[in-house]
């Protein structure tokens, strides 16, 4: 058990907690689920625990959700299995049956679900601890067979192992597995993409000495995304852009284009990705539509951001905050609908509530030592409003012949038609460049969100025109 709560407090330290806070963990008194949190299980009945059977004292860990199923490790001391394993199973939030699909597991990470599959990156491969090496795997497990696949130190795509954390399982959708690979002689990293039909490994990007790939990537129907350094030759850089894959027309794209500082949570639910970054002093949540290639910011806020998750348009976050009467470090988790731009503080509880998972109506999160559900099919009373969203200034590029490069301050950003949402009202250097026609240059006045019109006529002479248009809190739906 010793092993399972060092994992988890190394992950809460990535995401920036304090060593505060890992103390206020440990002085947390355990027994809280017996008193109160803000009287949430008395005054509301949408949120409850995940039911035990009589006699069962496991501990549960490290959550996550598939429709109506929830998968979490547990570990039960003094059970005859190895002090260093945990169990993974799965409960079924209609039928209340629970099934355990493998058993004694070191060192195990968050799975992945999708449909009769759940796929996670494991460390020791079934070793006992004292014979671990660093060679993670991958195993992905048929959940009515119990038959697994494990790509253990070579895989469909050559010697390579598999790179994860603990809170951010390899991705899933549908009969794609996708994963961050790293090859154990040069050390190069890669996107993996694995189709569980046709048993065939893709390797979607191709970097051999320097590699930028960081993180770990998600996917959801065709679309795989993931983080690579903007620039590859400094390995100390913070600096990412957002990348993509389209399974069906087998393309890459880069999304992003301008640098994004230490991104964490990427998710993708229906061609939306969110992620989180710092903004100044403020924790960031931004959502991009793959689509439109439109982006604003959903949150800010200088309470950090220990998690998020994602089911459509609906997103739950949990941030850490201060409790100025107490003294006390509290997680605080949110549910915010991003259509109709309104939210809900689903629950104000102890610092030791992380990983929350959502799939439809339900969000999970470990509650230690147990698995705590909220149904959100009512609305809660008093709901929060979204305070913290603003406007957004949205440039639209335009040119006829289409396609031109468009650049921002000779910042090379992408082809016209281009959105770009802006953080500030001013003058801007635009650069407009087609193969056959000669370059255009002109510096245009941002005052509010407008579309941009470059035309070339046939004596080759570039014209300019702009109009506003609407602003909107969610340009990017």
């Amino acid at each position: 058990m010793g092993r399972m709560i060092s994992i988890l407090f190394c992950f809460v330290a990535l995401v920036i907690v304090s060593c505060t806070l890992v103390a206020a963990v440990d002085a947390t008194d355990r027994g809280w689920q017996n008193s109160t949190v803000n009287d949430s299980q008395t005054v509301d009945p949408e949120y409850s625990i995940v039911p035990r059977d009589p006699g069962d004292n496991a501990t549960r860990s490290i959550p996550s959700m598939s429709g109506d199923q929830v998968f979490w490790w547990e570990f039960t001391a003094g059970s005859g299995s190895d002090d260093s394993g945990s169990d993974l199973v799965v409960y079924n939030l209609t039928t209340g049956q629970k099934i355990k699909l493998k058993e004694n597991v070191f060192n195990p990470q968050r799975v992945g679900a999708s449909g009769n599959y759940a796929v996670w990156v494991d460390y020791c491969m079934d070793v006992p601890t004292v014979d671990c090496k660093a060679v993670p795997g991958l195993t992905l497990l048929n959940i009515t067979s119990n038959e697994e696949k494990t790509f253990t130190d070579t895989i469909p795509t050559g010697d390579t192992w598999a790179h994860g954390f603990v809170g951010e399982p390899p991705g899933i959708s549908g009969d794609y597995v996708v994963w961050h690979g790293i090859d154990r002689d040069s050390n190069s990293s890669n996107i993996y993409l694995y189709n569980i039909v046709t048993d065939t490994a893709t390797q979607i990007t191709h970097y051999s000495d320097s590699s930028p790939v960081s993180g770990c990537p998600k996917i959801s129907g065709d679309l795989v995304v993931w983080w690579e350094k903007s620039d590859p030759a400094d390995p100390d850089s913070l600096i990412y852009d957002l990348h993509s894959y389209d399974i069906s027309s087998n393309t890459s794209s880069e999304l992003t284009h301008y640098g994004i500082y230490r991104p964490q949570f990427l998710r993708i639910s229906n061609g939306v990705i969110v992620w989180e970054t710092m903004q100044g002093d403020e924790y960031a949540l931004y959502g991009y539509n793959a689509s439109s290639g439109r982006e604003t910011v959903l949150q800010s806020s200088s309470d950090p951001l220990l998690g998020c998750s994602m089911s459509d348009r609906s997103i739950v976050t949990e941030r850490l905050s201060l409790n100025f009467s107490s003294g006390e470090y509290m997680t605080e988790i949110y549910l915010d609908n991003m259509s109709s731009i309104i939210g809900t503080t689903l629950m104000t509880g102890p610092a030791d509530f992380y990983w929350t998972d959502m799939d439809g109506n339900t969000v999970v999160w470990e509650s230690y030592p147990d698995i705590a559900q909220y149904n959100t099919t009512t609305v809660r009373p008093a709901p929060r409003v979204f305070y913290d969203l603003v406007p957004q200034i949205t440039l639209t590029i335009e040119s006829v012949p289409s396609g031109a490069t468009v650049s921002l301050n000779n910042e090379v950003l992408g082809q016209t038609t281009f959105i770009k949402t802006l953080s500030e009202k001013g003058l801007y250097e635009l650069g407009l460049s087609l193969e056959g026609y000669p370059p255009y240059n002109q510096t245009i006045d941002v005052t509010e969100s407008m579309t941009v019109n470059v035309t070339c006529d046939e004596h080759q002479n570039w014209s300019l025109t702009s109009v506003p248009t609407e602003t909107s809190l969610f340009p990017f739906f």
